[in-house]
C-alpha cells in the first residue's frame, strides 16, 4: 500500500491533465539533485535484541500518522530459532520497545511469523497484518487493529483458514482511513484447478469497520478472467481514504504462463464492486496504488500507469522504454511521484533507481536517479505534500570473489524537498555495520510530516545474520 503508500509517464488530476511521455534512461529538466539530506544515522530497533536470537530480523513496513509518531512492524527469529512478528511504536518523537504482536504467539504454533505491513490513519488508529505458521505448518494470515491506543491481539483473517485450502496464504498491503476503517489483500492457494497439478494462489480482498474485520472474499470475478491452465493471481496494493471507500489492484494469468495482466477493484460505501476490472496491459500487474480522493486514483506496474478520473480508469499508458513502478504517492490531485526500477542490462544488473513526478496534473521526463542508486531500484516512496517527498532502496553493492557471480546489495535513501531531490546516499553509519559481501535495504518509508520521514530495513552483520534498523528525517 502507498498512500497518497512496489515507468513512464501519464496520469491525471481530478479534472483535466496534459501529460508528456519519454522513455527511460531520457535526462529530467525537472527534478535538479540538492546538495544535502537531513537523515540521520541508521539506529537498532529499540528493544528488539532482547527478543532475537539473530537471523531473520528486518524492518518490512512503516507508517507516520504525524511527525514523531510512527509505528515500524517486522520479523525476528526467537531463542528457539522460530520466526516471530513485531511492532514497535514511536510518540511524540520517543520510541518505545518492540513487542511480540499481541495474540501471534497463540496463533503461530508452527514457528514462523512475520508482520508484512502496518498503516496508521490520521489521528493515530492503525492495522496491520501479516503470516504465520499454524500447528499444521500451513501458512496463514492473521490482522491486528490499534484503535485510542491501545492494540488488539492478532485473530487470523475471518474467513481466510476456509479458503486457504492448499495452506499458503499471505497478506500482501494493508491501509487505513480514520476511524479505524481499513482495507486489506493478498492471497491464499485455494483449489486444484484441472490439469494444473497444483494449488493456484487467488487475490482475496477484506475490509474492517471501527477496528473489526469482516471475512475475507475473493476478488470478485478475478477467477473468471483466470487463465485455466495458469489462474494464479493476487491483490499487492491497497489505497483508503475515508472509511468504506477503498481501491485494490493486482495481477493475473491471463492467458497462460507468462502472460500476466493487471486489475483494479473499488470500494464503495464499505461494499466491494461486483466485478473486478481488467486493465488492458501485459506483463506486470498493479504494483502500486495512490489515490487523493474518491474515484481519482493512480495505479503502476512493471511498464505502464493507468489513470482513474471520477470513478473511470484510462486506457494504461504503456510501451518500450517504460520503467518499472514500485511505489506511487500522490498527496494532492495531479501531483503524484512514481519511483521503482529503470530495467536491467544484458547481464541482468539493474540499470538503475529512477523518478517520476507529475505537478498541477502535468508529468515530467523520467528522472534517471544519482548517486549509488545508479545501479539499484526504489523500494518504497512517500509524499507528505507535492514536492516533498522521501525514497529508499537498494543497489548493487558489488560481485561476489567466489566465482558464483552472485550480487550484494546495500541500501539508499534521498529527500525531496521543495521539488528538489537530493543526490542517493548510504545511510551513515551502514557502511560500518554491513558485512563485505551481505546484503542490505530499504524496505519501507513513511513521512509524517515533510522533511519528518522513516525508513526501515535490514543489513548482513559479519557473522551472517540480517538485523533490522530504522532511520530517521531529520
Amino acid at each position: 500500500m502507498v498512500r497518497r503508500s512496489g515507468s513512464t509517464a501519464l496520469l491525471a488530476a481530478a479534472t483535466a491533465l496534459s501529460c508528456s511521455l519519454l522513455t527511460a534512461g531520457g535526462a529530467s529538466a525537472a527534478p535538479a539533485a540538492a546538495a544535502a539530506s537531513g537523515w540521520g544515522r541508521v539506529m537498532a530497533v529499540p528493544g528488539l535484541a532482547a527478543l532475537s536470537q539473530g537471523g531473520g530480523d528486518a524492518v518490512l513496513s512503516v507508517s507516520c500518522w504525524q511527525s514523531g509518531d510512527c509505528v515500524a512492524v517486522g520479523s525476528y527469529t526467537d531463542a528457539g530459532h522460530r520466526g516471530q512478528a513485531f511492532l514497535v511504536t514511536e510518540k511524540g518523537g520517543r520510541w518505545g520497545q518492540a513487542a511480540q504482536v499481541p495474540g501471534t504467539a497463540a496463533l503461530n504454533l508452527g514457528g514462523s511469523a512475520r508482520a508484512n505491513a502496518i498503516s496508521c490513519a490520521p489521528g493515530g488508529d492503525c492495522a496491520l497484518g501479516g503470516v504465520y505458521s499454524d500447528r499444521a505448518g500451513r501458512q496463514q494470515i492473521f490482522v491486528a487493529s490499534e484503535q485510542n491506543g491501545r492494540w488488539g491481539r492478532a485473530e487470523e483473517v475471518p474467513g481466510s483458514a476456509r479458503l486457504n485450502v492448499g495452506g499458503l496464504a499471505s497478506f500482501q498491503t494493508v491501509s487505513c482511513a480514520r476511524g479505524g476503517s481499513c482495507a486489506a489483500g493478498g492471497f491464499y492457494q485455494g483449489y486444484n484447478p484441472p490439469g494444473t497439478g497444483y494449488n493456484a494462489s487467488v487475490a482475496y480482498v477484506v475490509s474492517s469497520k471501527d477496528g473489526r474485520w469482516g471475512k475475507a472474499q475473493t476478488v470478485p470475478g478475478i477467477l473468471a478472467l483466470s487463465a485455466p491452465g495458469y489462474p494464479d493471481t493476487a491483490t499487492d496494493s491497497v489505497d483508503c481514504l475515508r472509511a468504506g471507500d477503498c481501491t485494490a489492484g493486482g495481477y493475473y494469468y491471463g492467458d497462460g504462463f507468462g502472460s500476466v495482466h493487471a486489475f483494479v477493484l473499488s470500494e464503495s460505501g464499505g461494499h466491494w464492486a461486483a466485478h473486478v476490472v481488467a486493465l488492458k496491459t501485459t506483463g506486470s500487474g498493479v504494483n502500486a496504488i495512490s489515490c487523493w480522493s474518491a474515484g481519482n486514483c493512480v495505479a503502476g506496474g512493471s511498464g505502464f500507469l493507468v489513470t482513474q478520473t471520477r470513478g473511470k480508469w484510462s486506457k494504461p499508458l504503456k510501451g518500450s522504454g517504460i520503467p518499472g513502478v514500485n511505489s506511487l504517492s500522490c498527496p494532492a490531485a495531479g501531483d503524484c511521484t512514481a519511483g521503482g526500477l529503470i530495467g536491467y542490462d544484458p547481464s541482468g544488473q539493474p540499470e538503475g533507481a529512477f523518478i517520476l513526478s507529475s505537478r498541477h496534473g502535468r508529468w515530467r521526463k523520467v528522472y534517471d536517479v544519482p548517486g549509488v542508486a545508479a545501479g539499484g531500484s526504489i523500494s518504497s516512496l512517500w509524499c507528505a505534500a507535492p514536492g516533498d517527498c522521501a525514497a529508499g532502496g537498494s543497489y548493487v553493492a558489488g560481485i561476489d570473489n567466489n566465482g558464483s557471480g552472485d550480487l550484494f546489495y546495500s541500501a539508499f535513501v534521498m529527500s525531496e524537498r521543495n521539488g528538489r531531490w537530493t543526490r542517493s546516499q548510504v545511510p551513515a553509519g551502514l557502511a560500518a555495520l554491513n558485512a563485505p559481501d551481505g546484503n542490505a535495504g530499504i524496505n519501507a518509508v513513511s513521512c509524517g510530516w515533510p522533511n519528518h520521514c522513516l525508513a526501515g530495513g535490514s543489513y548482513t552483520d559479519a557473522a551472517g545474520s540480517s538485523v533490522a534498523f530504522l532511520l530517521s528525517e531529520p
